[in-house]
């Protein structure tokens, strides 16, 4: 334990390292008991002190406030008996700050209530600062909002007169944390829905554990066309009998070959219900029922065939894609046009019809919209894209930069114009976007300077 350093964290800064002298390792079982025996001292100590001895117990003068009640400054008429209790000042509408009571304020005027206010968002916009270096998902966002940074206030609000514009206030700095680095922006609505009903909302999101360990399971190869079951084990599986017939009939779903013996006429010998036919077709072939992330990848892709954008990229290739210097929008656009992830319209009308009735671009309503129609023929894109003037790379101005790199800030800054067109109505203007991938460029570039002065 003598080679142990701990550094103190206080508010993001850490202290200078002091040495672990003595002390337990985590998880030891001896701490609860040293606890008690270092703790129990303590205690009888305490119970032994007098009760004038003990905190809170004294008349503690410098520790006093007084205030006026009408809010008025009545001073001249307390002043020789506050003085003589040491007490200097008289609390009044006239001071710029609120009393505080016990956390509370009491507030005498206009002045005092913007004045706490502000002093509150400050204390708030702290905390959302402090916060907003972890990485978060958004309903981890939510949940540290709600319980680590609003609780904050919210004995205050049940009492304190707040006006519109404070809660807007309020709102705003919530509303930066939820949407810091998030893009397309959540509606601030399906936020609200996570405190109010965790079946709702952002919790229908998340993934248990037995079903992420399900799904990766379905992801192995395997084959139960040797599996044999009995028939009491057959009458426990999670079957829908109507769906099952309907769909038998239909010819849209097949039995197993397990199935077959269960179904033909035989008097119920065997009552004894095994999955353990099921599990024998998981263990590998040569017996090892011990395993790794780096065997189980395998084994899922040589069952897996990847699609043909995948296949015709090669290692090497995606290789030097992830190692490029890119911020997350940039990467996030050209992995999803190598892979045809792009959600353009047509895409959008074939998997959901009942929602998008139409799969023509949005913007120019003529074409089919497509990956390559919404990032680079889209009338009011290619425009912008007419504008990247590629035989002077420089053409910012500015030298230090390659061509690949303003050509993935260009296709982010038309995938940022067309997000904020279909979820916000902003239009698209070319000269504009034009304007962002010109200060993105400079930005990048100023940024590559200051890393190599590093």
């Amino acid at each position: 334990m003598g080679d142990n350093l701990i550094r103190i964290n206080i508010n993001g800064h850490l202290s200078s390292a002091v040495a672990k002298l003595r002390g337990l390792k985590q998880g030891d079982p001896l701490s609860p008991i040293l606890y008690n025996l270092a703790f129990e001292p303590f205690l009888y100590r305490l119970s032994m002190i007098a009760t004038s001895l003990a905190s809170n117990a004294k008349f503690n003068h410098s520790k006093v406030q007084a205030f006026s009640v009408s809010g008025r400054d009545t001073w001249e008429s307390w002043e020789a008996v506050l003085t003589s209790m040491n007490i200097m000042h008289l609390h009044s509408v006239k001071d710029a700050d609120p009393l505080i009571y016990l956390s509370f304020p009491l507030i005498q005027s206009r002045l005092q209530r913007v004045n706490f206010v502000g002093a509150l968002i400050t204390k708030l916009k702290v905390a959302v600062q402090l916060h907003s270096t972890r990485s978060l998902s958004v309903v981890g966002r939510a949940t540290v909002l709600n319980s680590l940074i609003l609780t904050r206030i919210w004995y205050v609000l049940r009492v304190t007169p707040l006006t519109l514009a404070d809660f807007q206030q309020l709102r705003s700095t919530a509303i930066q944390f939820l949407r810091k680095n998030i893009f397309p922006v959540i509606p601030w609505r399906i936020h609200l829905l996570f405190p109010c009903s965790r079946s709702q909302g952002l919790k229908k999101q998340r993934t248990g554990t037995l079903d992420m360990l399900y799904r990766a399971v379905d992801l192995l190869p395997r084959s139960f066309a040797q599996t044999q079951i009995n028939t009491a084990t057959a009458m426990v599986l999670p079957l829908t009998p109507s769906t099952i017939f309907k769909g038998l009939a239909r010819g849209l779903l097949q039995l197993q070959p397990y199935f077959v013996p269960v179904c033909r006429p035989a008097p119920l010998e065997d009552l004894e219900v095994s999955f353990a036919p099921f599990v024998n077709q998981l263990i590998p072939t040569d017996g090892r029922l011990s395993g790794s992330a780096e065997s189980f990848r395998l084994a899922v892709l040589s069952s897996v065939t990847p699609p043909s954008t995948l296949r015709n990229v090669s290692t090497a290739h995606w290789q030097m894609f992830w190692s490029l210097s890119l911020t997350t929008i940039q990467q996030n656009v050209v992995y999803r046009f190598i892979v045809g992830c792009i959600p353009h319209r047509g895409f959008l009308h074939h998997i959901l019809p009942n929602i998008f009735d139409s799969s023509c671009c949005p913007l120019c309503l003529l074409a089919t919209d497509s990956a390559s129609h919404l990032l680079f023929h889209c009338p009011s894109k290619e425009q912008a894209l007419l504008s990247l003037d590629f035989s002077d790379i420089w053409y910012c101005q500015y030298r230090g930069i390659s061509s690949y790199r303003i050509l993935f800030i260009a296709l982010s800054q038309i995938w940022l114009a067309h997000m904020r067109y279909i979820f916000n109505q902003v239009p698209i203007v070319p000269t504009a976007i034009m304007v962002a991938i010109r200060s993105n460029v400079r930005q990048t570039i100023e940024e590559d300077r200051c890393n190599l002065l590093l």
